[in-house]
C-alpha cells in the first residue's frame, strides 16, 4: 500500500481533460489485484497521476499547448471509484498529455517547467508566467507549435537537484541534455532543438534526472 502524508491526495486526470482527486487512505488496503480507483467513460483514458499536498498547484497541459493552472483546492476530494469533474475544457482536435505539479515555495523547488514537443523542440519557462486561473477553463498557450502535426509530449516540472533530461525517439535513440544548455524562454516562445530526428522520427517521453547529492 501507499505510504504518504496523512494530508496526502491522488490527482488522477484523462485524454479527455477529466480529472478526480481521492484521499490517500481510501487506499491503505489495495490488494494483489487492485482496485477501482477512477471511473471514467468508455472514450476516454487515465493519462497519469500525481500525488499532491495542502498548498500544492496543478497544472494541466494539453498536445497543443493549452495550460491550466490552479490551486489543488479548487478540486473537491471524492470518494474512490466514483466519476471526474471537468479540470481543462479542451477543442474537439486535442487532448491531455501531461499533469505538473507546483509545490509551495518553502520546497525550494525551482518554480520552472521543462517543456518538450515531438519535433524535439524544448524550453524551460517559469511558472510563475502562467496565472493561477479556475478550474475548468480552456487555459493559455505554453508554447508556439511552429511545424505541422507538432505537439507537446512533456511538461516536467524542475525540482532542486534536477541536472539533465533523458529524451527518448520513436526510433529508440536516447540522449541526456543538460539542462543548463536549455534557453530559458516565455511561455508564447518555440524552444531550441534538443535532438536531432530523422525522417518520420518523433520524441515520444522524456524524464528529469535528478541529483541525490
Amino acid at each position: 500500500s501507499l505510504r504518504c502524508d496523512e494530508n496526502t491526495r491522488l490527482f488522477f486526470a484523462t485524454r479527455k481533460g477529466q480529472i478526480k482527486m481521492v484521499h490517500i487512505s481510501a487506499f491503505k488496503n489495495t490488494r494483489d489485484k487492485g482496485i477501482i480507483a477512477v471511473n471514467i467513460a468508455e472514450d476516454d483514458e487515465v493519462i497519469g497521476m500525481r500525488l499532491v499536498s495542502a498548498g500544492d498547484n496543478v497544472l494541466l497541459v494539453s498536445a497543443k499547448g493549452q495550460l491550466m493552472r490552479y490551486k489543488e483546492s479548487h478540486v473537491r476530494v471524492s470518494l474512490r471509484g466514483s466519476g471526474t469533474i471537468r479540470g481543462i475544457r479542451l477543442s474537439d482536435d486535442d487532448y491531455l498529455v501531461s499533469i505538473a505539479v507546483e509545490k509551495p515555495e518553502s520546497y525550494k523547488n525551482r518554480n520552472e517547467i521543462l517543456v518538450i514537443t515531438n519535433y524535439g523542440i524544448g524550453k524551460i519557462t517559469k511558472i510563475s508566467d502562467f496565472r493561477i486561473v479556475g478550474r475548468g477553463g480552456k487555459g493559455v498557450k505554453t508554447t508556439s507549435l511552429k511545424h505541422d502535426n507538432e505537439q507537446v509530449v512533456a511538461v516536467l516540472e524542475l525540482k532542486k537537484g534536477s541536472r539533465d533530461v533523458t529524451i527518448l525517439s520513436s526510433a529508440g535513440k536516447l540522449i541526456c541534455v543538460p539542462l543548463d544548455e536549455i534557453s530559458q524562454l516565455s511561455r508564447t516562445a518555440h524552444g531550441v532543438k534538443l535532438i536531432d530526428l530523422g525522417e518520420g522520427e518523433v520524441v515520444v517521453s522524456a524524464e528529469l534526472n535528478i541529483s541525490r547529492e
